[in-house]
């Protein structure tokens, strides 16, 4: 009959759970002759101790003098150690002899696995082990430690947290071992726990702990008093939190506070220091970020990973844990002082790394700048919320353009807009210096663009002028780079709004500022806004030069992402003139940048675009699959603009398939978004649809109302005037009658009566009041001449004239030249007397 190998592991109170990685991996290293003396490192409460016993017990038949556990924690010497290994093994030792040479003596030829549990405060006794080892050839032995033992026979294997879902609305959350782990030791305290309904805040908890055993065990507790949300709440406001009352849990894992405690009673000063400072760090950080922050040196760093307080990843950073931070950060509060000093360096160290890159963004290595971001966001937008809360005007004025530009990449505008709009508030209250001055311009632009992505017209616009404004008064240069210019966005904004003759001169004018400079990364953009202007006007041969133009410059400083853009202009001429097979290569070669560059935004306008090639062509279901995708995107990040057109391109396939309803609902949609936002093309564009739609559903008269709405607004872009043209036929296009065809509109699509259309389509009354065009001017003056006589009258300067209607100084002085040579003036006074006597003093009716 076989003896089964003797042991003394102790008898846990609770089930094992999870861990079957660490145990087949621990397996295996027992089972290696070559591996004799086996570490498991790990911060207290990572579940060192009851993996090494669960191992060893799975490992107990190998050894045939059995696995004996011996409990280090109570043991205060490192003299002490011999004698209780000897208790363990039940090894009386003689005073006459020393004790070592005696245990040794009863090792020599035994084959056991000493299990040797919390060996971080005995570390002056490492050496004994590497003699032990040579003694006894048959013995191996396990360690459990808060450090390394750093001896040449050792084994090192880090024990981190369980397995837990690290990504918010991560799906099957009862196959992660944490999670499995908090609803058992839940159910302890309260049998009839379920976690339905809880699983989103029971994730929350195992990704504040990042999976630490005891750390969700002791949140788990509390579920017979406390509703998770709660629990969840007062682990973030507090570490404290993290305790049990229950009476046989030894006192080092009774609270986290107390394992930690623990810990940092093992630092040395120089440790304490250094991981103080580094608790200001969000995230993974590398070497050169320790230093520059916190003052590490290489052999400090080293020294923490031994002590389990810092865990070195693969790519060569560190990671504290979240917990472990929150106590060190606790520790660094004690002094005020330490944490600005230490939250300045650390400010200034991300401000400063994402200028380095701000080059790279605009450039060949955007893919490699985005990365780079995106490895550093939490330190980044920490670094990005101090410089708010202080005002610092330098760092954010450094920071501004890199990471907005990275925001842009992976379509993260909500988080944008708040951050921008924040930073604004603070800059704002500041004294306007060149520094301040130039930090707040930059960020109310990109301000601008974000409120923009959002649908917030009206916000996005007041951004652009306010940043306008800061560099007038600053007398200032734009700063180069991509979309600083405020110019750029009041263009496109301007295509929002239907103004394309404004944004035609505001692209212009951006284009003439960038040349003067010698901006490229702006002058792109500015050619972006003419192409854009030009098409929607329908001059698609200068629509499409404009689109070359701009995708030259991204071809010669080798950017990408904005490449994507200029694709789809062209593309959209192509697709205007009839070039289908152009159309979609352009639109295709769009879409493989911004899949590759994993910018949502840009993969659904692609799909937009794709979807509006392939309905003229009949091919409708196709159509509707790829704007269907498209939708999904858009309202996955919040794009309004988008959406609406997404919703028109799934109305237009379904009206083409004859599903009428669908269509209706799609329309209906569309429409409530576009009202929503202000975007009157885009809202004529469903006009135009819904009109067709009751034209096939044969109500004619009603569809005609709709068809002429769209046709006499003078926001109305070309394609939707041509749209109206194929629809109608030979038939006349109608008079129309806003009020009666917006009651039409409503009542076909069921809409709410708090959408503001009459508001937002009042020009089309005030053309169908005046159907005849307007008398021109008095000697060939141009409406934006007459804006700049009246300002003339009015005894502004050419600068004020500039501020006020948003074009540079050089183009109010070159519309001054032409309207003193067309009313004969020799000087402004003369032009003035002329402005008053023409009745062109006054301002033009809105």
């Amino acid at each position: 009959m076989t003896k089964t190998p003797a042991h003394n592991l102790p008898v846990q109170p609770t089930p094992f759970l999870g861990r079957t990685g660490e145990l087949r991996e621990l397996e295996v290293l027992l089972g290696d002759a070559n591996c004799r003396l086996l570490t498991l490192v790990g911060p207290g409460g990572a579940g060192k101790t009851r993996l090494s016993i669960e191992a060893a017990r799975a490992a107990a038949a190998a050894f045939a003098d059995g696995v004996h556990f011996v409990a280090l924690q109570p043991v205060t010497s490192p003299e002490l150690v011999v004698p209780a290994i000897a208790d363990a093994l039940k090894f009386s030792l003689r005073q006459a002899e020393e004790p070592k040479v005696q245990l040794f003596g009863h090792l020599a030829e035994k084959r056991l696995l000493l299990l040797l549990d919390n060996f971080e405060h005995l570390l002056a006794a490492a050496d004994l082990l590497s003699d032990l080892l040579s003694a006894a050839p048959g013995a191996k032995i396990m360690v459990s430690s808060r450090e390394a033992l750093n001896l040449a026979e050792e084994w090192v294997v880090p024990v981190p947290g369980m397995r837990f879902p690290e990504e918010a609305g991560t799906e099957r959350l009862e196959e992660y071992d944490a999670v499995r782990l908090f609803v058992e030791r839940a159910r302890r305290v309260k049998r009839d726990y379920s976690p339905e309904g809880d699983w989103g805040e029971i994730a929350r908890v195992c990704q504040l702990v990042r999976g630490m055993p005891l750390g969700v065990e002791l949140a788990a507790a509390w579920v017979k008093v406390l509703p998770a949300r709660d629990i969840v709440a007062e682990i973030e406001r507090s570490l404290d939190f993290l305790a049990t009352s229950t009476r046989n849990v030894p006192e080092r894992h009774r609270s986290m506070r107390a394992v930690f405690d623990e810990s940092w009673r093992l630092l040395s000063d120089d440790e304490r220091d250094v991981f103080k400072r580094l608790s200001v760090m969000r995230g993974p950080f590398g070497r050169e970020a320790a230093a520059s922050v916190a003052g590490a040196t290489l052999t400090l760093l080293s020294e923490l990973v031994d002590k389990s307080l810092l865990r070195p990843l693969p790519d060569g950073r560190y990671e504290v844990h979240e917990l472990l931070r929150q106590y060190a950060y606790e520790k660094l509060e004690e002094s005020p002082d330490d944490v600005a000093a230490a939250r300045d360096r650390h400010c200034e160290h991300y401000a400063g790394f994402l200028e380095s890159l701000t080059g790279d963004v605009y450039g060949r290595r955007q893919l490699e700048a985005s990365a780079a971001v995106e490895a550093e966001m939490e330190n980044v937008r920490a670094a990005w919320q101090w410089a708010v809360d202080q005002a610092k005007a330098v760092e954010l004025g450094k920071a501004v353009r890199a990471l907005t530009q990275c925001w842009q990449f992976k379509a993260r505008y909500a988080e944008a807009a708040a951050a921008l709009q924040r930073a604004a508030d603070s800059l704002s209250r500041l004294e306007l210096t060149l520094d301040s001055g130039l930090a707040l311009a930059q960020v109310l632009v990109n301000s601008s663009w974000f409120a923009l992505r959002l649908g917030r017209v009206v916000e996005a616009e007041a951004a652009a002028r306010r940043s306008r404004e800061v560099y007038q008064e600053l007398k200032a240069a734009t700063v180069p780079g991509f979309a600083t210019e405020p110019l750029c966005a009041l263009g496109i904004i301007a295509t929002v709004t239907g103004d394309y003759d404004l944004a035609a001169e505001l692209g212009e004018e951006a284009r003439s500022v960038a040349e003067a400079r010698g901006d490229p990364a702006n002058l792109q953009l500015a050619y972006y806004v003419l192409a854009r202007a030009a098409f929607l006007q329908g001059r698609h041969q200068e629509a499409k030069e404009y689109a070359e133009r701009a995708y030259a410059i991204t071809s010669e400083s080798g950017e990408r992402w904005f490449r994507a853009y200029c694709l789809i202009e062209r593309g959209n001429v192509a697709r205007a003139l009839g070039d289908y097979a152009a159309a979609s290569a352009d639109f295709q070669a769009s879409f493989a940048i911004r899949e590759e560059f994993d910018d949502p935004e840009g993969m659904a306008v692609a799909l937009s675009s794709l979807g509006e090639v392939l309905l003229p062509q009949g091919k409708h279901k196709e159509a509707r699959e790829r704007f269907q995708r498209a939708l999904a995107i858009y309202l996955e990040i919040h794009d309004k603009g988008g959406l609406s057109a997404a919703h028109s391109g799934l109305a237009r396939a379904a009206l083409a398939l004859d599903d009428h309803a669908s269509a209706r609902e799609q329309f209906r949609e569309g429409l409530k978004v576009a009202a929503a936002i202000g975007h009157v093309p885009q809202i004529l564009s469903l006009v135009t649809g819904t009109g067709e739609l009751l034209l096939k559903a044969g109500d004619r008269e009603a569809g005609l109302e709709l068809l002429g709405l769209a046709m006499c607004y003078p926001a109305t872009d070309h394609e939707t005037k041509m749209w109206v043209e194929r629809v109608l036929g030979a038939v006349d296009c109608p008079d129309a009658d806003p009020a009666k065809a917006i009651a039409v509109l409503r009542a076909t699509l069921s809409l709410p009566d708090d959408l503001g259309l009459s508001k937002l389509l009042a020009g089309a009354e005030a053309k169908a009041e005046e159907p005849e065009a307007a008398p021109a001017y008095p000697d060939g003056l141009t409406e934006r001449e007459v804006d700049v006589l009246r300002l003339i009258s009015q005894g502004k300067s050419n600068r004020a004239i500039s501020g006020e209607l948003f074009i540079t100084e050089n183009t109010v002085a070159n519309h001054v030249k032409s309207i003193l040579s067309k009313t004969q003036s020799g000087n402004r006074t003369e032009a003035a007397a002329y402005a008053i006597e023409k009745g062109l003093s006054q301002a033009r009716p809105a």
